[in-house]
């Protein structure tokens, strides 16, 4: 479920439905909240394309301000979080058909103590009373555990790159069990950076060639959407051709990318994620070719550059990549939590 939730109600949507609204509710949606989730208010990066408002509190922590019909509401990451998860609560409950108290929730590698007691926050509001967290490359490790047999020893190192993070793990198979042997991670870039770089690209080239200002015209959102389509597109087609009719009725102009010139807005976003491999080998005292498998994790490893950064780094590697990527960790975080109440229950024979 993307985590994206919108207060134009009295009950927030979240998920899809949240999206869907955005065209005639942008400013009172919000989404990223794990990039803040603990934070401080100058820890953080202010995303341009962001439609809501983010200030520093009197604790320094992140306050987000959300324009509605009736006025500006404010609320703390925690809130929000909160939000997305009571409606998963209501969603479990219902489809079990019971009163659910527990959970697993799969965050990343290095996620402080500052940061879980937050998520924890948001989960107890929410109304989940016990919190299982599990790393979410170890998540993924569990979900591909079970559709590939791993000669014992292997080596393998997950690429975890969703929407705002990048995780790298590599673990070790030892005995059928899984071995954490190093981890590094990048918690300010994610497939929505990617996105970014082509809005500020496109933003750039409709105000100083087309005076178009998108934020004047309420179409900021649109704009980000158009550049998420146009990212899945360059990852099929050579070319896109942004229309600028769509902003203005009275210009006919066309702004045209190809894949090059996509690939060299991103060259800096691709050099900090080739780091944190490298980071995460270096921890493990380890060479390139000593890597078995690479496991593909999350949407954004898609992306046909990522794809090609793996292959040419780890070119004797095993390449794994699920057809649903963006549901690994879930798949994970489910079995483990299977496994917990497994293991509760043969405590009581």
């Amino acid at each position: 479920m993307p985590s994206y939730v919108a207060y134009d109600e009295r009950e927030p949507k979240c998920g899809q439905i949240a999206i869907d609204r955005m065209r005639r509710f942008e400013k009172c949606t919000v989404f990223d909240t794990k990039r803040m989730l603990g934070k401080n208010f100058d820890e953080i990066a202010i995303d341009p394309s962001w439609p809501f408002e983010v200030k520093e509190s009197d604790d320094k922590s992140c306050q987000i301000v959300l324009e509605k019909s009736d006025g500006l509401i404010t609320l703390s990451p925690e809130e929000v979080s909160s939000s997305i998860l009571k409606h998963i609560k209501e969603k479990a409950d219902e489809y079990q058909q019971k009163h659910l108290k527990e959970a697993v929730i799969a965050v990343p590698s290095a996620f402080t103590e500052k940061q879980k007691c937050a998520l924890l926050r948001a989960a107890k509001l929410a109304g989940w009373e016990r919190i299982h967290y599990i790393p979410e490359p170890i998540a993924a490790a569990f979900a591909y555990s079970t559709e590939m047999k791993t000669p014992d020893d292997s080596k393998l190192l997950i690429f975890d790159f969703g929407g705002g993070t990048v995780d790298v793990c590599i673990v070790q198979i030892a005995m059928d069990n899984l071995q954490v042997i190093s981890f590094d991670g990048n918690y300010y870039l994610g497939g929505r950076d990617f996105d970014t770089l082509l809005y500020n690209h496109f933003d750039g080239i409709l105000k100083h060639k087309h005076n178009i200002d998108v934020n004047v015209i309420n179409k900021k959102y649109f704009l980000l959407k158009e550049c998420q389509k146009i990212k899945h597109t360059l990852s099929v087609s050579d070319s896109y051709w942004l229309d600028v009719n769509d902003f203005n009725s009275e210009n006919n102009g066309l702004i045209n990318i190809t894949v090059h010139d996509f690939n060299s807005m991103a060259s800096d976003n691709m050099t900090k994620i080739a780091n944190v491999i490298l980071n995460a080998l270096k921890k493990a005292n380890l060479q390139r070719n000593e890597i078995d498998y690479i496991v593909q994790v999350g949407g954004a490893s898609r992306m046909p550059m990522i794809k090609k950064l793996l292959l040419d780094m780890f070119p004797a590697s095993i390449h794994k990549c699920s057809q649903y990527p963006d549901w690994v960790i879930s798949q994970g975080s489910a079995l483990y939590a299977y496994y917990l109440e497994h293991k509760e229950k043969q405590k009581h024979y």
